[in-house]
């Protein structure tokens, strides 16, 4: 390796390696920062992990853009209604999307990890992405989330 001046390097191969390290490429992948929270409604003190709807947002850093939006939702009117009348559901835009049988503070780990693996898995001719760092609030269940539950996505 032959050096042009302090932290300069000449040698292509080198300079495209640094080059990749510095972009934090996995393959043909950008690694990006992106901040995530979510959120479900409450009731009363707060305390209470019962709501029935949820929504999670993830924004780049760099750009201030949502790069991705969840909305969690653990009932259908329409299917509720049909079960009720031991009928078939008629066609509808069903929002039924979460296990009604899960809490709504699970909705915030579980929005992060979809968010990671459709970032992963999207495909475009401009630009592929990764998520290599997630900033988030204190949730220590969003974050173990992220860390490890890769394998059930």
């Amino acid at each position: 390796m032959n050096s042009t001046a302090e932290g300069q390097v000449s040698d292509a191969g080198l300079k495209a390696q640094k080059h990749c390290e510095l972009l934090n490429m996995h393959g043909n992948k950008y690694g990006i920062t992106v901040g995530m929270d979510g959120a479900w409604q409450k009731r009363g003190s707060g305390h209470s992990y019962n709501s029935l709807t949820g929504h999670n947002f993830m924004l780049g850093t760099l750009s201030g853009l949502i790069v991705g939006l969840q909305e969690f939702s653990k009932k259908c009117k329409v299917c509720s209604l049909a079960r009720k009348n031991h009928a078939p559901a008629r066609e509808h835009r069903c929002p039924l999307n979460f296990n009604e049988d899960k809490s709504a503070k699970s909705m915030e780990g579980y929005g992060a990890v979809q968010h990671c693996v459709q970032i992963f898995n999207r495909t475009s001719e401009h630009a592929q992405a990764w998520v290599h760092t997630l900033v988030t609030d204190d949730d220590a269940t969003t974050q173990a989330n992220v860390r490890w539950n890769w394998k059930d996505y």
